[in-house]
């Protein structure tokens, strides 16, 4: 494969042939070369279209089995990351492209050339003085393509952070259950109710830092976000906030507190000195708008204000939100700024908690990302249960095992049926599970199938944080997941039964349409009562269980 090197000027300076063959090879960005390149570096390569039917790269919630035209991946820090694989059919790897600068700015484009039968491909960095010397990879190996991103992974992140306890810890969040409308003590009714049910960390989401209570609704939209940014509590909505949080957290729950540091609203007072200093990014149609990170207005105004909020009330954490909204570019590149900021606000939050909870989202649960959150959530996803278990699988994919990957919030219409209740819970299991709702308003019915799902989360909670995660994928679709240590396998069936494991316990949910015929010592349906084949939404225990 032939891979040639262009500078600014689009001039090509180097070039490098790689092998072919099934194994890895890379080509080095020296600090010469990025010296040569000037403002932007640009790698030219081609990828034949031989066995080729589907391709991942991180802005997909799940594997694409179609062939794209054209393709374009734009990532830095605090949004996605340079990877692209290409697999056949049964999703084995045949070749996979990435970066191990995961910092800079970078956009990748891909263009099928039916002539040369071909993909070609470019990707252009955005250089900068703190850019240091980096490789392009090609990874050919014939492996599942999961296996391939875990390399990519462990080339960057040899080693986990080590996560708090708490980071494992069941959630209950007030976002689809309030929206911004809520009171103290509906809050601590619902507090009480999830404690109950096992939940132990306790998300106050949007809402708590302007007067207005409303729902999110049609005529709410347009300006949903239009309060935000000042950072400041409501003390109108939420009196004596001191005195909540102590309450909630006397029931044993860690406080986390929503916060987004790159968006405003454009009714928030901050908002005029923000566009004052011309570090108004993006404005959106809800309201808010995108600020430039590296406007000094958020080193010195917002980011001590959140931190006199977590100080003042001493929150156990914060839910770090809308991080991805400054969008990558090769033309004003901000990637490095966000990582500097995101890193200093940790640092900060740690030096008063040194456990403190850091939830991030989606789009930048990435390798580069890993030391700086504790959390890392599915991106929103309501009433949705197999899209949530693709998002949860996605990131998991990413980050590899040990890591408190956190489902979106359990969502469901009151009168869901049990099972598909049971399907939520299930899905959720793909990481820590999160619970959006109205407790007051649940049915007991509803309340005992979540309670139980969450003593099963809590009864095997070592599995869970420490073993060894594996998503099989079907034609783009997972098909089943595992998660085992030595003594036990569990999994989730949703178009396969996974192989069982020899010499383990073995225990199977059922999250896909149909019974399923099982050999085991205990079959459950989605109650807890026996069953003689597995229901879906039920669980069978083989092995000393």
């Amino acid at each position: 494969m032939r891979i040639t090197f262009s500078d600014s000027r689009d001039s090509v300076f180097h070039t490098e042939e790689l092998p072919d063959t099934r194994t890895v090879h890379s080509a080095a960005v020296t600090q010469e070369m990025i010296r040569r390149a000037g403002d932007t570096l640009t790698i030219r390569f081609e990828q034949p279209v031989r066995n080729i039917q589907g391709y991942w790269t991180s802005d997909q919630y799940r594997p694409q089995m179609q062939l794209p035209w054209g393709l374009k991946l734009d990532s830095a820090a605090q949004r996605q990351m340079p990877f692209l694989v290409w697999f056949d059919q049964a999703g084995v790897t045949q070749a996979a492209f990435y970066l191990n600068d995961t910092a800079d700015d970078a956009s990748l484009h891909s263009r099928l050339s039916q002539s040369d039968s071909a993909f070609r491909l470019e990707w252009t960095i955005r250089l900068s003085s703190e850019t240091r010397p980096f490789e392009f990879v090609a990874d050919r190996r014939a492996l599942p393509f999961p296996e391939t991103v875990a390399s990519f992974r462990q080339r960057l992140i040899p080693e986990n952070p080590v996560f708090p306890a708490g980071a494992w810890d069941p959630v209950y969040c007030t976002w689809y259950a309030f929206h911004a409308a809520y009171t103290i003590p509906e809050l601590e009714k619902n507090a009480a109710l999830a404690g109950e049910l096992g939940f132990r960390t306790f998300i106050l989401d949007d809402g708590w830092s302007y007067d207005t209570s409303k729902r999110l609704n049609s005529s709410t939209v347009s300006e949903w976000f239009s309060e935000n940014g000042d950072w400041i509590l409501s003390e109108r909505k939420l009196p004596d906030f001191a005195g909540h949080v102590k309450r909630i957290q006397e029931m044993g729950f860690h406080y986390v507190l929503w916060f987004a540091p790159f968006l405003t609203g454009n009714r928030s007072r901050l908002y005029t000195r923000l566009k004052e200093a011309d570090a108004i990014l993006l404005e959106s149609d809800d309201g808010s708008a995108a600020v430039d990170p590296a406007c000094p207005l958020i080193r010195d105004v917002v980011i001590p204000r959140i931190m006199e909020v977590f100080r003042k009330y001493q929150l156990d954490g914060l839910k770090v939100d809308f991080v991805d909204f400054v969008h990558p570019s090769l033309s004003v590149p901000r990637g490095r700024e966000c990582l500097k900021q995101i890193r200093d606000l940790a640092g900060q939050l740690r030096e008063v908690k040194p456990d403190a909870l850091i939830e991030f989202r989606q789009r930048y649960t990435t390798p580069a990302m890993l030391p700086y959150a504790t959390n890392f959530r599915a991106n929103d996803v309501p009433f949705d249960y197999l899209e949530n278990l693709h998002r949860c699988c996605q990131i998991r994919m990413i980050l590899g095992d040990g890591v408190p990957v956190h489902a979106d919030p359990v969502c469901f219409h009151p009168e869901e049926s049990r099972v598909n209740v049971a399907r939520h819970m299930i899905a959720s299991l793909a990481g820590v599970p999160m619970l959006s709702a109205d407790l007051t308003k649940i049915s007991p019915e509803h309340l005992a199938v979540i309670r139980r799902f969450l003593r099963f989360y809590h009864d095997h909670l070592a599995t869970f944080r420490t073993g060894h995660w594996t998503i099989r994928y079907d034609f783009g679709h997972v098909a089943s997941f595992t998660v085992e240590n030595e003594t036990e396998m569990i999994a989730a069936a949703v178009t396969e039964i996974p192989p069982a494991p020899a010499g383990k316990n073995f225990i199977l949910m059922n999250l896909s349409a149909e019974d399923l015929p099982f050999e085991a010592d205990r079959i459950e349906d989605c109650d807890g009562n026996a069953a003689a084949v597995l229901p879906p939404g039920g669980i069978a225990f083989r092995g000393n269980n």
